[in-house]
């Protein structure tokens, strides 16, 4: 780490960085490197104290002032002692309530995802707030992922509900210091290499296939344009209590339940019998430092399943648990993974792994104290996977968004995936004990 003038820090990237890096110089402008989430507020805003609010957390966390640069050494992370103006006040949107002014919005969000991020320039978000009403306002958060993840999300809006209950008080925020984001990443650089995770990587690994299997209706272009086709669906009660009764029989999460059954259903839609699917790691943990980080340390962790016609869903589960258990104990970043590994790349196609899951909790709303905030949903219309299942868990329900690669799929294929998961999870659970071809018997 080295001092460039006076003005700020020059560090090199992490793994995680890097990737993110030469990904936008691949597929310069891909939407699929971006994050949004959008609120609605009702009820009197105190539009400066939000301004305030914003701009404190771009002062708090090296990752939101910070650009990436190519130099004589390599890319470098650049981080500004004084981070830019990111708030910015639209035009009042003054359509009475309804559907046109919701597709108003739609295409406002859509506008904010066209517009491109210089990672060398930046800044790399923008904060938006668009009045609605006397007493309503939409506020759009817009970010490039080498700068955040969705750990960062939760800390980002927790943060900047907190400094705006202060500020609109007339107070100053009651926040510790926040923790560094480059001392961070050279404590992670600094730990001792574990010889026998790269060993578990390369046995684990050989022999893989090269591809997931499935059928594409097109073939893999040069560049990928990230857009995908959606498909939402909602667990059924009853497959909801088989798949948590498989959890406590097999001491296994409900990730991994459905993880189990997630990978069944592709083995069984490509005819193989194994897939590599990538599955989130957050880079920190619930208690510690760095569970206060804005950054991009979410790490992707390749889960090797193996289904054949003879699988049960009563030895997937217990398969994948182990599967997974064993990654998360060897974890190294996914790019020395892949360097690791003896799978054949394919061009065009997504390293290693072109298939994605994550099951989480419903995002905290935050509490501004005066405005009610709601949360506006965005569809999940990009994807850097060529197939990509998020679920959210709550307790008395389950919802799914599968995404496919507008790029490689018709616009259909994404229903017929969705009724051949709920159709497999709905018959399966019944009979976890019954092997996975005689499910047509």
């Amino acid at each position: 780490m080295s001092t460039a003038e006076t003005t700020a820090v020059v560090a090199e990237l992490s793994s995680h960085q890097r990737r993110m890096w030469f990904s936008e110089q691949l597929a310069p402008g891909n939407i699929g490197y971006l994050i949004q989430r959008a609120l609605r507020l009702t009820g009197p805003l105190d539009i400066t104290a939000l301004r305030r609010a914003v701009a404190r957390l771009v002062e708090r966390h090296e990752s939101l002032r910070t650009t990436y640069r190519q130099t004589g050494d390599g890319v470098r992370q650049v981080v500004r002692d004084s981070g830019p103006e990111v708030f910015e006040l639209r035009e009042p949107l003054t359509l009475p309530p309804g559907g046109e002014r919701d597709e108003e919005l739609r295409e406002l969000i859509e506008r904010a995802r066209e517009r491109r991020f210089d990672l060398a320039a930046g800044p790399l978000l923008r904060v938006e707030l668009v009045p609605l009403g006397e007493q309503e306002h939409l506020l759009l958060l817009t970010i490039h992922h080498i700068a955040f993840d969705g750990w960062s999300m939760g800390v980002f809006f927790h943060e900047l509900a907190l400094c705006y209950r202060a500020f609109a008080d007339g107070a100053e925020p009651g926040l510790d210091p926040a923790p560094g984001f480059l001392a961070h990443l050279e404590r992670v650089a600094a730990r001792p290499k574990d010889p026998a995770a790269a060993e578990y990587w390369r046995r684990t690994l050989a022999g893989a296939p090269a591809d997931s299997g499935l059928p594409l209706d097109f073939p893999p272009g040069r560049h990928s344009s990230g857009r995908a086709h959606l498909a939402r669906f909602e667990l059924s009660e009853p497959v909801r209590q088989r798949l948590a009764g498989l959890g406590r029989a097999h001491r296994s999460t409900a990730f991994i339940t459905a993880l189990a059954l997630y990978a069944g259903m592709l083995c069984r839609c490509a005819g193989t019998e194994e897939i590599i699917v990538a599955v989130p790691s957050a880079g920190r943990a619930a208690g510690t430092e760095a569970a206060g980080l804005v950054g991009f340390l979410v790490n992707v962790v390749p889960v090797r399943v193996r289904c054949t016609a003879e699988t049960t869903l009563d030895t997937l589960v217990d398969e994948t648990r182990q599967a997974l258990l064993d990654a998360l104990e060897h974890l190294l970043p996914f790019d020395r993974v892949v360097a690791l590994s003896d799978v054949p790349r394919q061009a065009h196609r997504p390293a290693l792994a072109q298939v994605g899951f994550d099951l989480h909790a419903p995002a905290a709303v935050p509490e501004f104290g005066g405005p009610t905030a709601v949360e506006w949903p965005i569809p999940p219309l990009v994807t850097r996977f060529e197939v990509e299942l998020h679920l959210e868990h709550r307790r008395d329900r389950t919802t799914g968004q599968l995404l496919l690669s507008a790029d490689l799929f018709e616009a259909d294929a994404a229903e017929t995936l969705v009724e051949e998961l709920t159709a497999l999870a709905d018959r399966w659970t019944r009979a976890p004990g019954l092997a996975l071809g005689d499910l047509d018997d």
